[in-house]
């Protein structure tokens, strides 16, 4: 049976949560124009509600992809408790909860109607969460990533505190914006998915990761993020550290703005 209606994917181990993406994806399947992933921080109950009631343009069924699912407000989850019998029949929300949900939350309430699929720490994603703690400069990148200017900032001073050079910060920076736009321009140039993760040497659920990062950035935008990297590598060489570490946090601040549209509108998820 072609799967409908509401599944919750929760515990830590991203990764294997988004290959099982992956999966429905081929199982449904679902067209790139039917493919949806929405942010639970930036999302309306109006928006969700207007995706929900919308026709598959080219599938059986819409998928839909809220990450942070435990951050959904109120309205949100109304939204999808008013249209369940709708979702049955048109499209398949799938909905990524990272943490441990409390009795009290919300969200943890509807967990006995919907199907819950856990998904505990991998050997490799808890390697990979514990080098982020041990490495802050990785935890700011991910903060930008979700575009959270609070945990950013908080990162760079916690990398600072622990000694980490303003010079190594930088380029651990304009790594991450170069990945991100070699992502963008392959995108741009008509790359398959498959070709563009080749390509960008990414693994098939780092290439999601990677996908949702670019998603409302522009070239030209990171473009100016990585010459502005490159400038204030160029002024670290004369040792101006407190305006150096200013113009760093100026310009992560810039990164986490939201996308020039201001759009909350779901974003198609490449094929």
């Amino acid at each position: 049976m072609t799967p409908g209606g509401i599944v919750v994917f929760v515990g830590p181990d991203r990764p294997r949560k988004l290959e099982r993406v992956m999966a429905l994806r081929h199982e449904i399947p679902v067209d790139l124009l039917d493919r949806h992933e929405l942010d639970a921080t930036q999302v309306s109950a109006a928006e969700l509600s207007k995706l929900i009631r919308a026709h598959p343009a080219a599938s059986p069924r819409r998928l839909i992809v809220i990450d942070e699912a435990h951050r959904l407000d109120a309205s949100c989850l109304k939204a999808l408790d008013d249209h369940a019998p709708l979702l049955e029949q048109m499209a398949c929300v799938v909905l990524l909860v990272d943490v441990d949900l409390a009795p009290t939350h919300p969200l943890a309430a509807r967990l006995s109607q919907w199907p819950v699929e856990r998904f505990a720490s991998s050997p490799s994603s808890a390697e990979e969460s514990e080098g982020a703690s041990a490495r802050p400069e990785f935890a700011m990148l991910h903060a930008i990533a979700r575009r959270d200017a609070v945990a950013a900032v908080a990162a760079l001073h916690e990398a600072l505190q622990r000694g980490s050079d303003v010079t190594e910060l930088l380029r651990v920076l304009a790594w991450q914006l170069q990945r991100w736009l070699t992502v963008h321009a392959s995108r741009e140039a008509g790359l398959s998915h498959e070709q563009i993760a080749a390509q960008a040497g990414l693994r098939p659920w780092q290439m999601e990761r990677t996908m949702r990062e670019v998603a409302g950035r522009t070239s030209e935008s990171l473009r100016r993020a990585l010459e502005r990297c490159w400038e204030l590598e160029v002024a670290a060489k004369s040792g101006r550290g407190p305006v150096l570490r200013v113009g760093l946090e100026s310009l992560l601040l810039e990164l986490c703005r939201p996308s020039a549209s201001g759009s909350t509108a779901a974003r198609p998820v490449a094929a």
